[in-house]
């Protein structure tokens, strides 16, 4: 089991908004520090984020060493912003990096260890609760609840571990701590009998585990990204004409007005085709039963835009027995298209109600493809169907109307 993920270092220019606009295939691939845009201190970063985890050197003496690189590289703080957040050199950014990041890939081993079939089935479920103390805590009961979450009678914030309440909760997309920047939140394992007893599973159900979503990547301790030719690679295919690199610097190249907001097709606009951006792993099948356990609650998943999508219970009552089965097994996939669609159209249907079409390819295990559709009420934010499947034929049909979203745009 993986005590830590091997990140690549990314130097960029971006801001924090930007960065959080790219595929989460790329972000969960790649260290980065806002506005950081030379090598070598992020590089430096890296390391001495292995080292703390490796138990090896402590945060003070990584300080030093970071400072070192930086001042080595020519980096100087933004002018009257000295000793502040934004400066890559003082207490409180360095702080902010390397906790974050620790917290990150311990909370990453955490995830992963708790979806081992026994121990799922054992510990089938989390709670959220205040692993340290905060001079000005935030109100994540609110923040729960706001995300899909339900409390329990005494006030606890408990969910299954396949629940999508999670990743609303998360500012990153994650499944796992730390939750948001600074936060002082974790979770705590809430075994099957207290599961059962709050009405979150039933004595004989059982889960599917949820494969963590990080990608596998060698050591990244390398000098510059023109030399990581399999990242470089993987974001121009995931961006196209979003991705610009000069003198191995990302940067984000905002997409032509004329798109983002025109109503046409995909040969109108001249978009490749889903597949050609397909970097992310399509999520597992679950069983029927688990699906409808799942959306018993009704649960609610963010989307690209911190809006909430509704995959309610009813929706199961307009299909037929033929695929009812299949697309209760994909309900991941369609969480997932939801989460971080490739592009979103909305146009009326023929009912007349406008509604939002998100799109989504993946890679299966073997290689194959996977298309995911899911339509949604654009007035109500509540899921009307889903489709999931091979042939993607369907899907590319659909890509048409007002062109809402577009990944990385």
């Amino acid at each position: 089991m993986p005590r830590d993920l091997p990140r690549i270092p990314m130097p960029t220019s971006a801001t924090s908004a930007e960065i959080a606009r790219l595929p989460s295939g790329i972000r969960r691939q790649a260290l980065f520090s806002a506005r950081l845009n030379t090598i070598g201190p992020t590089v430096e970063i890296g390391k001495n984020i292995r080292d703390i985890l490796d138990g090896n050197i402590s945060a003070s003496d990584a300080r030093v060493k970071i400072r070192k690189s930086l001042d080595a590289a020519g980096y100087t703080p933004p002018a009257g912003r000295e000793g502040t957040l934004l400066d890559h050199t003082s207490d409180t950014r360095l702080n902010l990096i390397l906790k974050q990041n620790v917290r990150k890939a311990r909370g990453y081993a955490y995830y992963a260890e708790g979806m081992d079939p026994d121990i799922l089935d054992t510990w089938p479920a989390w709670e959220l609760l205040r692993v340290e103390v905060r001079k000005n805590e935030r109100d994540w009961q609110g923040r729960w609840q706001a995300a899909g979450g339900t409390l329990t009678d005494d006030g606890r914030m408990v969910a299954l571990k396949t629940s999508p309440v999670w990743r609303n909760i998360s500012r990153f997309g994650d499944p796992f701590p730390p939750f948001d920047y600074g936060s002082g939140m974790g979770v705590e394992e809430v075994e099957r009998g207290d599961a059962v007893a709050l009405g979150l599973l039933g004595e004989n159900d059982t889960l599917t585990p949820e494969e963590p979503e990080f990608p596998d990547v060698p050591e990244a301790n390398l000098p510059g990204i023109e030399r990581m030719p399999e990242l470089q690679t993987a974001i121009e295919k995931a961006m196209g004409e979003y991705a610009e690199f000069n003198g191995g610097v990302l940067s984000i190249v905002r997409p032509a007005v004329e798109k983002i907001g025109a109503t046409s097709s995909t040969r109108l606009l001249g978009l490749p085709p889903l597949e050609s951006g397909t970097i992310d792993k399509t999520a597992a099948l679950i069983k029927p039963r688990e699906a409808r356990i799942i959306m018993s609650e009704n649960p609610v998943v963010k989307n690209h835009k911190g809006e909430s999508v509704v995959f309610h219970k009813d929706v199961e009552k307009h299909w037929n027995d033929e695929d009812r089965g299949l697309r209760l097994k994909s309900l991941r996939h369609a969480q997932d298209a939801v989460r971080e669609p490739q592009d979103v159209w909305t146009r009326p249907s023929y009912e007349g109600e406008v509604r939002d079409y998100y799109s989504k390819t993946s890679a299966n295990p073997d290689g194959t493809i996977n298309h995911t559709l899911v339509v949604v009420n654009h007035k109500t934010g509540r899921v009307v169907t889903w489709i999931s499947k091979n042939k993607g034929r369907n899907l590319e049909r659909q890509r048409t109307g007002l062109l809402a979203h577009r990944q990385g745009a």
